[in-house]
């Protein structure tokens, strides 16, 4: 598992992850265009991961390691907010996890 630089360690198959900023979306006409509902995708940047689930007695590891950014659903149900050094994360399990970036 590669270095975790933050004094928080998930469990199981949970993910830290700590939001990457939003970027505004400009169409030719110059109308900014904002989620007016509730759910959107946002990216994010992988702090810390668990050490995965148990299948069957046998521990099945993560696919996304630290430093990957990865798309998820921003709403209410898939993810719980946890701040720390004063900064906006959230614990996420891997499997609400959208993908990879590359």
């Amino acid at each position: 598992m590669a270095k975790q630089d933050v004094s928080f360690r998930p469990l199981g198959d949970l993910v830290l992850i700590k939001p990457l900023p939003v970027k505004e979306v400009v169409t030719a006409s110059g109308f900014i265009v904002t989620s007016s509902t509730k759910i959107t995708i946002k990216d994010g940047k992988v702090i810390a991961v668990g050490p995965g689930h148990y299948d069957d007695g046998a521990l099945v590891p993560m696919t996304v390691k630290v430093g990957d950014t990865v798309k998820f659903v921003d709403d209410e149900f898939s993810k719980k907010e946890i701040w720390l050094n004063n900064e906006k994360h959230f614990i996420i399990p891997e499997s609400n996890l959208l993908g990879i970036v590359k």
